[in-house]
């Protein structure tokens, strides 16, 4: 068996595109800033005062996954891939002291999916287990990936700012 049974794609019409970017745009804009305006933002600044870097980024981890995983009952990549994406969301925040940077990466990575993975989206399947956990282990992989992009990205920036 395939990694992606081609079979079970679907192809969106081209009158289908502009509801699918536009529910992709709004909801992954609003879900990325709302998010981190609360795990980045809010819960950031009250556990700064009291903790260091390394505990807060786990804690917020933590709350981060957990609140993602139990209303969908998503397989382990899931759990893990929330896990890296909370730390890939957070480096940046650390290093630049700014929220948008994380929002803006928390919103590519939600309009992606949208637009790629939802009922909606432009490579929807029929949604068994062995799609969803197969497509956890595959957006577990990208999760890693990127995480290690932003870790030699910001290595490179922390390295200029601080000349």
């Amino acid at each position: 068996m395939s990694v992606l049974d081609i079979a079970s794609l679907k192809f969106v019409s081209v009158q289908n595109i502009i509801p699918i970017l536009l529910f992709a745009l709004f909801t992954a804009g609003f879900t990325a800033f709302v998010e981190e305006l609360i795990f980045r933002g809010y819960v950031v600044k009250i556990l700064k005062e009291y903790l260091s870097w390394r505990w807060i980024v786990l804690i917020i981890c933590v709350l981060f996954t957990l609140y993602h995983l139990p209303q969908w009952g998503l397989p382990l990549p899931y759990w893990i891939r929330y896990f890296i994406m909370t730390v890939v969301f957070t480096l940046p925040f650390i290093v630049t002291k700014s929220l948008w940077l994380s929002i803006g990466i928390h919103f590519g990575g939600n309009f992606t999916y949208y637009m790629l993975l939802t009922e909606l989206g432009f490579l929807a399947t029929e949604k068994n287990d062995y799609i969803i956990e197969t497509m956890g282990w595959v957006s577990l992989g990208f999760a890693f990936v990127l995480l290690c992009f932003i870790y030699v990205f910001l290595q490179k920036v922390k390295h200029y700012v601080h000349k």
